[in-house]
């Protein structure tokens, strides 16, 4: 099975996670196994990072601006792993909600002339209790 997924509380039926399951995916994607590969290389090595900046926010000392400044980083790392240019220093776009509030959009993806996905960046959402049984000191 693809190791990130995970049938947790049985949801699906246990043959429908069966030998052929990732062959059956990788046909559907067009990747082979081997970009696959390439494709866990560039996501592996997130985990620490990921888990360095869960810690930062646990120990609750960072000021507001620190937080923005770490949750940039960390997005900026996740977006050059998954292909994005995530060295972008300013927000090129604005999504207008009102005349006076915007949400800062770090790509817009088009399929022909409309707008297909908007990578935004969010505050992060960590709380100590969010993973319980991850092995790091949560609470």
């Amino acid at each position: 099975m693809i190791k990130f997924i995970q049938n947790t509380g049985e949801y699906f039926s246990s043959n429908y996670f069966d030998e052929d399951f990732t062959s059956k995916v990788l046909s559907k994607t067009g990747y082979s196994a081997d970009d696959v590969k390439e494709f866990n290389k560039k996501i592996s090595p997130l985990k620490d990072k990921y888990f360095r900046f869960k810690q930062l926010f646990i120990e609750g000392r960072l000021r507001t601006k620190d937080k923005i400044y770490e949750s940039h980083q960390f997005h900026t790392a996740l977006l050059i792993a998954l292909g994005y240019d995530g060295n972008q220093p300013q927000y090129s776009n604005l999504f207008h909600l009102s005349e006076n509030e915007v949400i800062p959009v770090r790509h817009i993806l088009h399929r022909g002339d409309k707008v297909h996905l908007m990578i935004m960046e969010m505050q992060a959402l960590i709380k100590g209790d969010v993973f319980p049984g991850c092995g790091c000191r949560c609470r």
